[in-house]
């Protein structure tokens, strides 16, 4: 009698939606606040501190809300932007962008009113050295003193568009 040796390989296939949900999802963040961040002589300039901001990103009337966050293990920082923050159950509209290593005692987050914005490059497409026109609010991310970046909500793609720019 002869046996068979069958050996089995199963590939299991995740779509990119579910992947990037997760790792968003599965890490905890936590806001900053006046007294976590150095006080520098430039985050005085705002009342806030350039640690959060209100705006209106997707033109709904209504205030969305963006703040710098800090992995819980501290190994990351960025931005939390809510869309109508102040609704309920506003944790359902919120996204992190911006993530990477943790530089949030040197960011800044404040609002560019609707306008053009010059940029160098559009992070999602690839785009160099263009303008974009809004006609609601846009986030700008910023390093004091140094080029920094913003976003703009595409309530297309119901996401927001990171922007590099260079003044």
């Amino acid at each position: 009698m002869k046996q068979s040796i069958c050996i089995c390989i199963v590939l299991a296939v995740i779509p990119a939606p579910v992947v990037a949900e997760a790792e968003s999802s599965g890490r905890q963040w936590i806001p900053a606040g006046k007294r976590d961040l150095k006080q520098d002589e430039w985050r005085s300039e705002s009342p806030t501190g350039y640690i959060r901001v209100t705006l209106d990103m997707d033109g709904d009337g209504l205030p969305d809300e963006a703040v710098l966050v800090t992995s819980s293990d501290g190994t990351e920082s960025g931005v939390r932007i809510c869309l109508n923050a102040k609704g309920p159950k506003p944790e359902s509209r919120c996204q992190i962008v911006g993530a990477g290593p943790n530089a949030q005692s040197i960011m800044g987050v404040a609002k560019r009113p609707p306008g053009c914005h010059l940029f160098t490059e559009n992070e999602r497409t690839g785009e160099e050295d263009g303008e974009i026109c809004s006609k609601v609010d846009v986030l700008d991310y910023f390093r004091f003193g140094s080029s920094g970046s913003f976003f703009r909500y595409d309530s297309k793609l119901g996401q927001f568009d990171r922007y590099w720019n260079s003044d």
